[in-house]
């Protein structure tokens, strides 16, 4: 029995093989990253950096228009690094889970993956379709 799903799925498979659509997919996706963590520091963040804010602001316009996957991974990194420069204000400062003794306690009885087994396939998740 053939379904509309099939149909689909090889509409999708067929976009995927196409550099202009998967740049156009990647662009939506590091836009709305770009904009989720903003909100995030405008929602969480006990002052935020208005800077940051400002600049945040602007890579999501430009993540929209980025010509090339390299542009649009150098535009996400950016915008981490400002998330991240900031993070620190998101947390509260009674919080157990924020402390090092929680974090200590937490990872207890995990083991790290070998670097040689680990995979790389998402490395470049941002521009691969």
């Amino acid at each position: 029995m053939v379904t509309k799903n099939v149909f689909l799925r090889q509409s999708q498979f067929r976009l995927a093989a196409e550099p202009w659509f998967c740049l156009k997919l990647a662009r939506k996706l590091v836009m709305g990253k770009i904009r989720n963590q903003r909100t995030m520091l405008l929602r969480n963040h006990t002052e935020p950096p208005e800077a940051s804010l400002r600049e945040m602001k602007e890579m999501a316009l430009r993540a929209d228009s980025a010509g090339s996957p390299e542009e649009l991974l150098g535009i996400e990194g950016n915008a981490a690094r400002l998330y991240f420069g900031a993070f620190d204000g998101m947390l509260k400062a009674g919080d157990e889970a924020a402390s090092p003794a929680a974090s200590v306690s937490i990872l207890k009885g995990v083991t790290a993956v070998p670097r040689a087994t680990r995979s790389t396939h998402f490395s470049r998740s941002a521009t691969a379709c």
